[in-house]
């Protein structure tokens, strides 16, 4: 019993202690180090990492025009640039890049955790580390050349300074943010949205207030220098496929409103988040003893008028949802707020139980909320890069690409569409040592389109085609899981 006893006073010595969450971010580099070699996959294939690779192989620089705009896409070039230094320091290898990505991850984590502790508590700051940790989306993009990861770290750090009241250190994240992607400007906003607010609700205006109007000019007058900069240059301020994307059809808007909530609120099992939420306001109205009505909206005022960090998470949360909306939508885009949303959700776990007096409960219900993700943590059905899935299209793309190399040419000739393409005309994507010559045949007769190989491909080209077995025959295929990969050749007409 002695000794029983001693490890577990030495175990809650352990978990109470700042200790517990460096350790557990050190897990997790160690676990991810094992994915640094995976190649490059959907956008960081066709877009980030060739952008990163391009000021590898010419210079680093944030300005626009010193990448084709097909690869810059008219985003902000900070992100490009920091993959790029990596590449200039140890070299243009997938491992390098993949290893820049899980530095910032771990920066993520470590900020999450750092200012949880600093204004929540340590219970706080340990769940939201964790949280944020096992989330699948986070896992899959914590290790890929992105900018999602990136922009939630300086994200995240500028609403935390925010919270502090640090407006010089907000006004520099926050440039960061946004020269890294535009929807950082949901930080601008949100800081102008609480001001708002409290000033509407003090009926005063404060130099405090007008000081933090003036940091948040900053960001945008960044960014304003940097779009005239790009109409100057190519003759546009924002790139045009992505401009098309932008819609305020109230159809469109309400569905990637939806699509945004339900991900963050249900989606890979955050369906338990909500339920935390839920609870944690049914606790508090049922801790209000005289009138509830008045003693909420007490406490609702005082919230917004001492502009307290929950309200400030909360309005970042809602703004960061607004502007993304607006536009194309995948699960990643919301990888930004994600932080914000982790932090409200461990500080009301804590709330709800940090009343309860039996141990036993309060450590289920936290590994419960912990570990469900997990059950996400591989989709069974093609996904983008929500999850850790992404996984079995690189295997078949990389498994026929290495058929490829050994009963190929260098010089052959190949059909394919993306994702495939992408990696057989980029040696350093990690897919092939040789560089294809390759054609966008489409859904083209095969007899239409001269080459040696024909490649069909899930997710890619089968989407759309069905090969045409009467001129073609197959040489190979791949599957795993949801994802396959066909190759083919012309059948010989003797």
């Amino acid at each position: 019993m002695n000794m029983i006893s001693k490890w577990s006073e030495r175990s809650g010595a352990f978990l109470a202690s700042p200790v517990s969450a460096y350790f557990c971010i050190l897990l997790f580099f160690v676990f991810k180090t094992s994915h640094l070699s995976i190649p490059y996959y959907w956008d960081e294939l066709g877009v980030y990492a060739k952008a990163s690779l391009y000021m590898y192989d010419n210079s680093l620089a944030v300005l626009p025009g010193v990448i084709p705009d097909e690869l810059s896409r008219g985003h902000p070039l900070l992100c490009a640039a920091l993959f790029g230094l990596f590449y200039k320091l140890l070299g243009p290898h997938v491992w390098v890049g993949h290893l820049a990505a899980l530095l910032f991850s771990c920066t993520l984590l470590f900020a999450v955790y750092w200012h949880g502790r600093k204004i929540y508590g340590h219970s706080v700051g340990l769940i939201v580390c964790l949280l944020l940790m096992l989330q699948p989306v986070f896992i899959a993009q914590s290790s890929m050349v992105l900018p999602e990861i990136l922009l939630a770290v300086f994200c995240t750090a500028a609403i935390f300074f925010y919270i502090e009241k640090r407006l010089v250190l907000f006004a520099i994240f926050s440039s960061l943010a946004i020269m890294t992607k535009e929807t950082a400007i949901a930080l601008p906003v949100t800081l102008w949205f609480v001001e708002i607010c409290q000033s509407a609700l003090t009926r005063k205006v404060t130099a405090e207030n007008l000081r933090a109007i003036l940091a948040g000019l900053v960001p945008l007058a960044l960014w304003g220098s940097f779009l005239v900069l790009q109409k100057q240059v190519h003759g546009w301020y924002f790139f045009p496929l992505h401009a098309d994307y932008v819609s305020f059809s109230v159809d469109q808007i309400f569905s990637r409103f939806c699509y945004y909530v339900s991900f963050m609120l249900k989606g890979q099992g955050r369906l338990l988040w909500t339920i935390i939420l839920a609870l944690a306001m049914l606790v508090f109205l049922f801790r209000q003893k005289k009138d509830p009505r008045v003693k909420v909206l007490h406490e609702l005022m005082e919230i917004i008028a001492e502009k307290k960090g929950i309200f400030i998470l909360a309005a970042f949360i809602a703004w960061g949802v607004i502007v993304s909306m607006l536009n194309f939508h995948l699960a990643r885009y919301v990888l930004f707020i994600l932080p914000s949303l982790a932090l409200i959700v461990a500080q009301s776990c804590v709330y709800i139980l940090g009343k309860t007096r039996m141990v036993f409960v309060r450590a289920a219900a936290v590994l419960l909320l912990l570990m469900t993700p997990l059950a996400y943590y591989s989709a069974d059905g093609f996904n983008f890069d929500a999850d850790m899935g992404y996984q079995h299209v690189v295997t078949v793309q990389k498994r026929a690409s290495q058929y490829l190399d050994a009963h190929g040419q260098d010089n052959s000739v190949v059909m394919s569409s993306f994702p495939v393409n992408a990696g057989l005309m980029e040696p350093r994507a990690g897919y092939t040592k040789n560089k294809y010559r390759h054609i966008d045949g489409g859904c083209a007769a095969p007899e239409n389109v001269q080459a040696d190989i024909y490649i069909y491909s899930y997710p890619g080209n089968l989407e759309y085609c069905t090969p045409n077995t009467d001129s073609l025959v197959l040489l190979q295929k791949f599957t795993s899981s949801f994802a396959r990969v066909l190759v083919y050749s012309m059948k010989n007409e003797s």
